[in-house]
């Protein structure tokens, strides 16, 4: 009779064990799925992408301060551009460099014409567009083909 109840008992830890395991398992995949749906926005990108009015927007300026001090500047602004951040309709942002010629440059996806002429109207760009250490700004909307960009796989579907 004892041996049954170590038995069972042996068993009954097993399975708490495994429980344990299994509840950690599913609590570490939605953790995982929590994080890349946080970095990537990945339910607000879903509802965004596949609006036909989506669009690119890019800014381009020259920079008359080190890179290294360019960098830091726009390291500490770039929250302000996060989905759902200060600038609405913003899909996602991608930062560029070019080091030789002092070009700094961003492009945009935006959601729609009126996010975009919000952002160029809003107080974010007006800062940009006032700021000393910048000049020969540039900006630039474009439509995205779509047909083109599925095949190469850019990321808009």
């Amino acid at each position: 009779m004892k041996m049954v109840s170590s038995h069972n008992s042996s068993k009954q830890s097993f399975l708490s064990l495994m429980r344990g395991v299994v509840v950690d398992l599913l609590s570490l995949e939605f953790s995982a799925l929590n994080s890349f749906s946080q970095r990537f926005n990945y339910q607000k990108t879903l509802k965004c992408y596949g609006v036909p009015g989506m669009k690119i927007l890019q800014v381009r300026f020259k920079f008359k301060i080190p890179r290294a001090e360019m960098e830091k500047i726009s390291l500490q602004a770039a929250p302000k551009f996060q989905p759902g951040g200060e600038v609405q309709g913003l899909l996602w942002k991608i930062w560029l460099i070019n080091e030789q010629e002092n070009l700094f440059s961003g492009i945009y996806l935006f959601k729609d014409d009126a996010s975009i002429e919000a952002y160029l109207k809003g107080k974010l760009f007006l800062e940009l567009k006032n700021n000393p250490v910048i000049s020969d700004l540039e900006v630039k909307v474009f439509e995205i083909l779509r047909e083109h960009t599925k095949i190469t796989r850019g990321p808009i579907e």
